[in-house]
């Protein structure tokens, strides 16, 4: 046989070999959702939140396993956009803004007791003997502001201290499509706050709320370019179909993207996810837990997700939509293993050229949704209940005027937060 061919035979074998384990591959399909708000994994457990539910499956039998709780208002039952997050060693917790509740199971999926709170709590985890929490408080003062606080607790869900607080415009009157929000994850005993504000920052407090260090890199700063606009607007339109018209006019882009976006901590490891997207991959700046000093941060590109994934054990796993709509697979990828989402680009560091955004035509175009919306009218009764809702928490932080401005769009959602408003406070 001729040299040349066992030469070409044998480069296509190691490419192969190399390329095959970059490849992000389908886990198993996901059945019992239909619309997921995020995904946690412990140990071969996968939790899955939906808009109304929670699921657990079985990441090493790859099949559905049970239905965690249930919706209502009884015991061991919870509203629409539940948050779930581990509690260590044998323990989930499920978070109901909406009922103001906060229920502990087994990671088996067995009711073990829940807990009532007043405050408008967002996201919580524990720490130490308590826990740390997001609470939001909406049109204090003259100017109308909000605020997003970060704030302790005891084990009676009572308020110790303030950590952080970010302060933000009322959203019915500028939508900041980039918030410079702030994003806290619990590890090894000890709080990680994001400060995106002051660049790629993270300070550390301990479980009475001192500040330990900080961790600090090098950033350049981003711009917002007019194409990376039409993207995410185009994104938007598509996500918040219901309440674009209320939007559309009061959308806010400032004029560099903020540092991070969110973050999980894995391998005593920082994976923050950030607002940069290219070729169908969403940049991850990954740096050390310690304070910046001895360490580098570098740049990874992983597949697109919409904020549907998780970190665990070097493993990326993430929540892929596809044909017919409402259908979902667990998809995973080595997380050393991927590439950069352009031939030529590296695997840069963070504080070197190279930040262009790309805009693919393919994406600006799946984002588009078929037609334009139309305006529904604000009836008298639903001008006068307008405010009464100002206290309803959402999920994350802003989605509080989504489902605020939509509620305006559906008398028949707004009744029903009413009766909640009622459930809560009669």
């Amino acid at each position: 046989m001729n040299r040349s061919i066992v030469y070409f035979f044998f480069v296509l074998v190691i490419f192969l070999i190399v390329r095959i384990p970059c490849t992000a591959e389908k886990f198993f399909t996901i059945d019992h959702i239909s619309k997921p708000t995020d995904i946690l994994v412990i140990d071969n457990r996968l939790y899955i939140t939906d808009q109304k539910s929670v699921q657990m499956y079985s990441l090493k039998e790859k099949k559905w396993i049970c239905q965690v709780g249930k919706p209502g208002l009884g015991t061991g039952e919870y509203l629409e956009n539940p948050y779930v997050v581990f509690q260590p060693p044998d323990k989930i917790l499920i978070l109901s803004p909406m009922s103001k509740k906060l229920l502990t199971f087994t990671l088996d999926g067995e009711f073990i007791s829940e807990k009532r709170f007043r405050m408008n709590i967002n996201t919580i985890e524990p720490l130490g003997p308590g826990y740390v929490a997001s609470t939001l408080a909406y049109f204090k003062g003259a100017e109308k502001k909000c605020f997003d606080s970060t704030i302790l607790l005891n084990a009676d869900l009572k308020k110790i201290k303030e950590i952080d607080f970010y302060e933000f415009p009322n959203p019915l009157k500028e939508y900041h499509v980039l918030p410079f929000s702030p994003w806290y994850k619990v590890y090894d005993g000890k709080l990680f706050l994001s400060k995106p504000r002051e660049g790629f920052v993270f300070d550390v407090f301990g479980i009475n709320g001192e500040r330990i260090y900080r961790i600090k890199h090098k950033y350049n700063e981003v711009p917002v370019t007019e194409e990376s606009k039409s993207l995410k607007l185009a994104q938007l339109r598509s996500q918040k179909r219901e309440i674009w018209d209320n939007i559309k006019d009061i959308i806010y882009f400032p004029d560099y993207f903020p540092s991070v976006r969110d973050f999980v901590i894995s391998g005593d490891k920082i994976y923050a996810r950030t607002w940069i997207e290219k070729k169908n991959k969403i940049q991850f700046l990954v740096t050390a837990l310690d304070d910046g000093k001895g360490s580098e941060t570098r740049s990874k590109w992983l597949p697109y997700s919409g904020g549907l994934y998780a970190i665990e054990n070097g493993w990326y796993y993430y929540l892929k939509e596809t044909e017919p709509q409402d259908t979902w697979e667990l998809h995973t990828v080595p997380v050393e293993k991927v590439e950069p989402p352009e031939t030529g680009i590296p695997d840069e560091r963070i504080g070197e050229e190279n930040n262009e955004i790309h805009i693919d035509s393919t994406e600006e175009k799946r984002g588009c949704p078929p037609g334009e919306m139309k305006k529904q009218p604000l009836t008298i009764i639903e001008n006068v209940l307008k405010g009464l809702f100002f206290f309803y928490p959402g999920d994350f932080g802003f989605q509080f005027i989504d489902r605020f401005l939509l509620g305006f769009n559906h008398p028949g959602l707004l009744l029903e937060r009413f009766l909640l408003f009622l459930y809560n406070f009669g």
